[in-house]
Formats: structure tokens, C-alpha cells, sequence
């Protein structure tokens, strides 16, 4: 454009002589420049740029269809379909990996339970290093970038073994999902730089989508695996729904903690304010401060008490029952109190010993009281819970009643059962009871329910009754 157009010029003002002529030249070809920037040149741009802006629509199209796929095959054909239409290759390969056949599969062109497979064992350095680059392949660019020099062997015996020329990673957090391998394009033409960057940022959004999709279809296997799984990590589960319970009991804890913090900005000030420390005012209120900052250690140590994850090597030990049920009251009989629920202890004696962890069965007794205070709050405003302590034939049975709408008999077999909660969402993980009736079976104990449709439920626990001499000799 600027060598004919200098060319114009020199030879059109050697024949202008005139000062009025020049002028007039020079305002058409400022005009007509100024028509050549705003009209052709943005023309001339979109021809050359056509083709990216092309490739722009394309992964803004495919990111909108992303809400409307449903599930992963219709996914994986929606991804071999762009690239068909828009590359052209010969072939296409979608492999996604298979744990169980410790293999890549091929999952395109309905082909979910097709034979081919690539060996994740056979191309170990391959993956690893894509896995951790997750940087696309270009079997042009292998003899000449040195940082294909590591495995250059490796990468082009994997392409001549899958017919291929292309290796897409479908990488998320460095773990490699699957790949997808490109053959030849059908003009036999080179990707160029525009294909290689819609690859690129077409893989980036494939692999979140895959991800999502594998993980929504391998849901139901994972709560059956979960399950399978539930015994062996039992003590991760009961300091699971250890903390859900610590959680429970926050409001009513912080609401304790707020009564003393109040006294304690409230008498600072008034220290801060005063000349000295003589009138006996003053003294007053720094033993308020005193006690209510006490007040407050022992609300805290209770609770990081309860929520003590307790080592595996502890060994049971002889433990007054009645102790472990004042102790519980103590920590949540404030929160049941607000919550407008009367609690009474009915104990004969003064000792219920048994061979146990208190920790432990404190836990057991906190869940079964909470569980009767949401009994009672889904059918009234207030209630009332029951506790009571008998022995019998060497054996101590601990008796929790409320008066609460009670429970169905359709999900009276269910309740002890691992997940299964009655609770609206997000208010109960279901583990509760399952976890109480573990920590008794290692007790030596049992568990037991009564409940009739709105009239309540009584929860029972047996213990076998531990020698008295072991509680002395602990407290000597």
C-alpha cells in the first residue's frame, strides 16, 4: 500500500505548481485517508482475523451449551463435534481414564464399552510428563523444541501406535483425565497457530466439564464405597459428628461467653476511669472481672474438652455414669434452658460405676439429648427430657425421655443406620446415632428405643456395672 501510494504522490505534486492546487490535494487525500482508516482497513483486518474471530464464537458457543448437557456422553460428543466441524481431522480419539483397567478408554462415537484402550503403564513418562506440563503435543514440533528432547522417543512411538499427530491433555490440578488424539486433517494441511490456541483453551474447559460430569455419575458408587468403608474409619467419623455437635452448640456457648465479656468491658471502664483503686466499688468490680473471666475459661475448657479427639491406645477405665451425665448437663443444659426445654436427672445413688470412656460417653449421651430437644422443638415450643439412673443384676440402665412427637414405625429399624437422618437438610449428617451405638457395642453395651407416635420416645442404654473400688482408687 505505501509504495504505489508514495509513488502517487511524488509524480502527482512535481505537476502541481500552484499554492491553491497543493492545498486542494492535500484536504481530498487527507479525506480519502481518513475514509481508507475507518472503512477498509477495519475490512482489511476482519479478512486476515476472520478465521480467529471465527474460532472465538465457536468456544463461547460450546461454554453456553456447557448448561445444557446432560450427562457425560452427550458431552464428549458435543466435544467431538466441535472439533470435526471446526479442524476437520481424520480421526478422533477421546480417552478418559479407568481406574479398574488401570487404562485410558475410548469414549467417542458410542463407543463407551469399546475395546481400545492406551495403557497407562505403557506410556507412564508420556503422561507424567503432559500431566505435568499440560501443554498440547504437536508431532511437528517434537524433532525441533529441545523440551520434547526427554521423551521424544516415547511421544513418537505414541504416535505412530494411535494413528495421531496431536496430543490433547485434559489436565485438572496436574491429574490427567484423559486425552483426546487428533489424526491428520482431512486437506492434509498443518494446524496452524489459530488451531493450536482453540485447542488450547477448548481443553482447559473440557477437562472442568469432564471432571464434573465423572463426578456426578460416579456419585452413587462413592456413597456405596463410603459405606463399605464406614467401619474401618470409625473414629474419623465419631470426631466427624463430634465437631457437627460442637457446631450445634455454638449459639447457645457464645451466648454464655457474651453475658461475662460484657461484664468485663463494662467494670474496665470504670477502672480505666477511676483515679485509683481504693473505694471498695472498685474492688467489687475487679472481682466481677475476676469471675466472669473464670466464668468464661471454664465454658471454653469444657467444650475443646468435649471436642478432644481421644487417642486409640486409651484404655477404658471404671467411671461413675452419674459424673459423665452432670458433666454433659453442665456443657448443654444453658442452650436446652433457652431453648425453653426442662431437663431432670432422677439418680437414687450417688455412684454408677462403669468400664468406660467418658469422653466417649458423653458423647452418646449429648447426641441423644439434642436428638430428644429436636424431637420436641419440630411439634411444640417447649418440652421436657428425663433422665434417669437405675441398677439392676449387675447391670446400670440409663433411661433418656422426651415428649417429643415421637418416631414413625416405617423408620424405627433405620434410625441406627449410617446416613439416615429424618433432619431437614444441612441440619444433620445422618451419623449421630449410628456413631452412639458403636461407642456402646465397644463398651459391651446396648441400645434401645420406645416411641409411640406423638407421645415421645425413651431411649435405653445398658451397661454392665463396674467394681466401686475402681472409682475410690482413682480418686485417691
Amino acid at each position: 500500500i505505501i509504495c504505489p501510494v508514495f509513488l502517487l504522490y511524488r509524480d502527482a505534486i512535481s505537476h502541481l505548481h500552484s499554492t491553491p492546487a497543493r492545498f486542494f490535494f492535500w484536504t481530498i487525500s487527507f479525506v480519502i485517508f481518513s475514509f481508507y482508516l475507518r472503512v477498509v482497513q477495519p475490512k482489511i483486518d476482519h479478512l486476515f482475523h476472520r478465521r480467529q474471530s471465527n474460532l472465538e464464537q465457536i468456544l463461547t458457543k460450546f461454554a453456553e451449551d456447557l448448561v445444557y448437557l446432560k450427562g457425560l456422553n452427550s458431552l464428549i460428543e458435543r466435544i467431538e463435534q466441535i472439533i470435526s466441524e471446526t479442524l476437520y481431522p481424520r480421526k478422533i480419539g477421546i480417552f478418559l481414564l479407568d481406574r479398574k483397567k488401570d487404562a485410558y478408554t475410548l469414549r467417542n462415537n458410542n463407543t463407551e464399552d469399546a475395546n481400545e484402550l492406551i495403557s497407562r503403564e505403557e506410556n507412564k513418562e508420556v503422561f507424567s510428563w503432559i500431566a505435568k506440563k499440560n501443554r498440547i503435543i504437536y508431532r511437528e514440533f517434537v524433532g525441533l523444541d529441545p523440551q520434547y528432547e526427554v521423551i521424544k522417543k516415547e511421544v513418537l512411538r505414541y504416535f505412530d501406535l494411535n494413528e495421531s499427530v496431536l496430543i490433547i491433555p485434559l489436565v485438572l490440578n496436574e491429574k490427567l483425565l484423559g486425552v483426546i488424539n487428533l489424526g491428520r486433517k482431512s486437506d492434509l494441511k498443518a494446524y496452524r497457530g489459530s488451531d493450536l490456541y482453540f485447542l488450547n483453551t477448548l481443553k482447559n474447559e473440557a477437562a472442568i466439564a469432564i471432571s464434573n460430569s465423572l463426578l456426578y455419575e460416579n456419585m452413587e458408587e462413592q456413597v456405596r464405597q463410603r459405606s463399605r468403608e464406614l467401619v474401618a474409619v470409625q473414629n474419623q467419623l465419631v470426631q466427624a459428628e463430634k465437631l457437627a455437635t460442637v457446631g450445634t452448640l455454638a449459639g447457645g456457648v457464645a451466648h454464655e461467653i457474651n453475658n461475662p465479656l460484657t461484664a468485663i468491658l463494662t467494670n474496665v471502664q470504670m477502672l480505666i476511669d477511676s483515679e485509683s483503686i481504693q473505694d471498695e466499688d472498685d474492688k467489687e468490680s475487679l472481682e466481677l472481672i475476676e469471675e466472669a473471666t473464670k466464668r468464661c475459661q471454664d465454658i471454653v475448657k469444657k467444650l475443646m474438652f468435649y471436642a478432644r479427639k481421644p487417642l486409640e491406645s486409651d484404655e477404658l477405665s471404671v467411671i461413675n455414669l452419674l459424673d459423665v451425665i452432670n458433666k454433659t448437663m453442665s456443657f448443654i443444659g444453658y442452650q436446652l434452658k433457652q431453648e425453653t426445654i426442662e431437663v431432670s436427672v432422677a439418680a437414687a445413688e450417688k455412684e454408677y460405676p462403669v468400664r468406660g470412656s467418658s469422653n466417649e460417653l458423653e458423647q452418646v449421651v449429648t447426641n441423644i439429648i439434642l436428638n430428644a430437644k429436636d424431637a420436641i422443638k419440630r411439634v411444640k415450643s417447649s418440652g421436657n427430657i428425663s433422665i434417669s439412673l437405675s441398677k439392676a443384676n449387675g447391670r446400670i440402665e440409663l433411661n433418656i425421655k422426651d415428649n417429643g412427637g415421637g418416631i414413625p414405625p416405617e423408620v424405627k429399624s433405620k434410625i441406627f443406620d449410617p446416613f439416615f437422618t429424618t433432619k431437614d437438610i444441612g441440619k444433620g449428617l445422618g451419623l449421630g446415632l449410628s456413631i452412639c451405638h458403636s461407642i456402646l457395642q465397644r463398651h459391651n453395651g446396648e441400645i434401645k428405643v420406645k416411641s409411640q407416635q406423638n407421645k415421645g420416645t425413651v431411649f435405653t442404654i445398658i451397661l454392665e456395672e463396674a467394681l466401686l473400688r475402681g472409682i475410690e482408687g482413682k480418686r485417691k
